[in-house]
């Protein structure tokens, strides 16, 4: 994992503080990288999902397909996460399940694939085990007070503490999961394995097994992110306010007027940065380039649209005609979680 993914995670939640009572826009960073990913991948994020063919095995309990599950979950867990961009096979399915079974280094077979699809790599997921639970019960202790002699208007004069056994069913459910993420140019790859068991429980005091079904479900859930959590990067939205801040001078109310309007197309759904940027252009304009609430929002607007390098020079222009009570703690903050994302793509591009 890139060392300043703790620093940007840390950035990040004071940033929510900031961002509680203004208007802002949600910026996708990237905020945790598996280790060996950026070696592996470099910044490749479109890929295909495919599951190795798989010789179903009844399991008590479950549906005769719950194999077919499979796919779903992980898919679910790989959006959740927010970087991949997947690809739909269409009709090279069936050529990927046979690459996946072969499970063999880089190919020709591989590289035409890849380059057919236009994508960066292929994320193979493979049932590593028959699905396996055990129904077990735990045993804790409440305590409580027992009355043993009252008075003749009720009141309690002796009491003693009772303890109450409190017997809880739960299933152990292991779902035995396998990524591998495969570069399609290089034949580089990064796997891991998933076999931790999940526990289910039932409702506490509740002796029996809970259903097998939402048991296995739940393990699934859990290895399918486990997998994905050490071949994907998580992406999270952080909200970075927009400022309408216009220090006393000439034109005032003109300036704050097209900030303030910038600020409402960016507040739409989805945000319309496009004709923000044209009013904090003309809030720019008529401040002689003296407005640092209009170039910070310049920034974000560039930041969301990916021009790193712009976003770059005009929050240094912000900071610039800003000066030292422009650049508060908070504003701080989102400069040094811009600057972490920008030198983690820096890092991608090299």
């Amino acid at each position: 994992m890139f060392a300043f993914s703790r620093r940007v995670i840390e950035l990040a939640v004071a940033l929510l503080v900031l961002s509680h009572c203004a208007t802002y826009v949600k910026i996708p960073v990237v905020s945790s990288t598996p280790e060996g990913f950026q070696q592996t991948m470099r910044a490749g994020r479109n890929v295909v999902l495919v599951q190795t063919p798989y010789q179903e095995r009844s399991v008590s309990g479950l549906p005769p397909d719950w194999s077919r599950s499979v796919i779903g979950a992980v898919e679910k867990a790989i959006v959740g996460y927010g970087y991949f961009r997947l690809v739909d096979p269409g009709s090279r399915r069936m050529r990927l399940e046979e690459l996946a079974r072969s499970q063999t280094g880089l190919t020709s077979r591989q590289k035409e694939l890849g380059r057919e699809l236009a994508v960066d790599g292929f994320l193979f997921v493979d049932i590593a085990g028959t699905p396996a639970y055990d129904c077990r019960q735990t045993i804790d202790y409440d305590t409580r007070s027992e009355c043993l002699r009252r008075d003749s208007q009720g009141k309690c004069l002796e009491s003693r503490d009772v303890r109450e056994r409190i017997v809880t069913g739960e299933i152990h459910f292991s779902m035995p999961l396998r990524g591998r993420l495969i570069n399609t140019e290089t034949g580089q790859a990064l796997a891991h394995q998933h076999d931790r068991a999940t526990r289910t429980q039932n409702h506490r005091g509740n002796p029996a097994c809970p259903a097998v079904l939402k048991s296995f479900e739940a393990a699934l859930s859990d290895s399918s992110r486990g997998i994905i959590d050490r071949l994907s990067p998580r992406v999270t939205r952080y909200s970075v306010p927009l400022l309408k801040d216009t220090p006393k001078v000439e034109n005032r109310d003109d300036i704050k007027k097209a900030l303030v309007a910038g600020i409402e197309w960016a507040d739409t759904n989805p945000p319309n940065l496009t004709e923000a940027q044209k009013h904090w252009e003309v809030a720019l304009r008529i401040s002689g380039y003296q407005s640092a609430s209009a170039f910070w929002n310049m920034g974000v607007a560039y930041w969301a649209t990916g021009n790193l390098d712009q976003a770059e020079e005009s929050f240094r222009r912000a900071e610039q005609v800003g000066g030292n009570s422009f650049v508060s703690g908070s504003i701080r903050r989102v400069l040094a979680l811009f600057r972490a994302e920008k030198e983690r793509r820096d890092q991608e591009d090299d």
